[in-house]
């Protein structure tokens, strides 16, 4: 992917990674039938951005030069700028959010922090060592879906259904197999650049068996579902796995100019279909 063209600048900056979020949230508070307050719309993209943007910048200042993957080396060329942005936007955000937020929306941001700066604590102390239980794709995984599912949840003002659970539960799953096909065709990039990653601490075989395992479980979970009724939701949950496994299954296609990266974000497009 050239780095003057439009589209890299929206992946390098993960500005694709916040349509995907609000596109989800969409479709959440139109589940839950959630009014959110326009706070919330600007606070989850925002909020994203920050935290990959955060991580990107990180990276890129401990691996210089040296990086091997052209948005850590995108964040590294121009780290002061990117920098100052974050900056600029995270001030804002502290300095207006609360003011307009209502408390449990409040309450779940701050919640919603605390879990984020556990998990980077920990990340940092994980390093670059590889294990089964040394592995942040499940942490990430789960903040995403939290993310996206906890302001809707935290105004419906009632105890969340099974079938509502088991929704959230399946769109954790898929963000969680986002980030395990990722690390698969990262492997060795994530080796150079000395990442930790679930996927380097198991043989392909073994990525697989865990891909098929959270697709049996998501489809139980969908069957739970839809014995509610709830099938506009599976549908679009079932195209978005399907893409994903997709993206796993067909490394021909899906491995050449990062093809899986812009599929495996793109998904979580999907949700938008939720307003028909």
């Amino acid at each position: 992917m050239k780095l003057d063209s439009g589209y890299a600048y929206i992946r390098h900056l993960s500005l694709d990674v916040m349509a995907g979020s609000l596109c989800s949230g969409l479709m959440v508070a139109t589940l839950l039938e959630v009014q959110m307050p326009w706070v919330w719309w600007v606070s989850l993209p925002v909020g994203v951005w920050l935290i990959y943007t955060a991580d990107h910048l990180l990276d890129a200042r401990r691996l210089g030069e040296s990086a091997h993957t052209p948005r850590h080396r995108f964040h590294y060329r121009y780290a002061s700028q990117i920098g100052i942005a974050w900056a600029v936007v995270f001030l804002l955000c502290i300095g207006i959010i609360p003011w307009y937020s209502p408390r449990e929306l409040l309450l779940a941001g701050l919640a919603m922090g605390m879990l984020v700066g556990i998990h980077l604590v920990l990340v940092k102390w994980i390093g670059s060592r590889v294990s089964i239980l040394f592995q942040k794709e499940l942490g990430v995984g789960i903040i995403y879906g939290l993310g996206v599912w906890i302001g809707p949840l935290a105004l419906d003002h009632q105890l969340p259904t099974p079938s509502t659970l088991f929704m959230f539960l399946q769109f954790t799953l898929l963000a969680f197999l986002n980030l395990i096909i990722f690390s698969h065709y990262d492997r060795q990039v994530d080796e150079l650049d000395g990442h930790s990653s679930l996927v380097r601490a198991m043989t392909d075989k073994g990525v697989t068996s865990l891909v098929l395992t959270c697709t049996s479980l998501f489809l139980i979970l969908g069957c739970l579902v839809l014995r509610e009724g709830l099938l506009p939701v599976q549908g679009i949950y079932m195209a978005m796995l399907l893409i994903l496994l997709a993206t796993y299954f067909f490394p021909t296609y899906f491995g050449q100019e990062e093809r899986f990266r812009s599929w495996g974000d793109g998904v979580f497009l999907l949700p938008i279909i939720s307003l028909l």
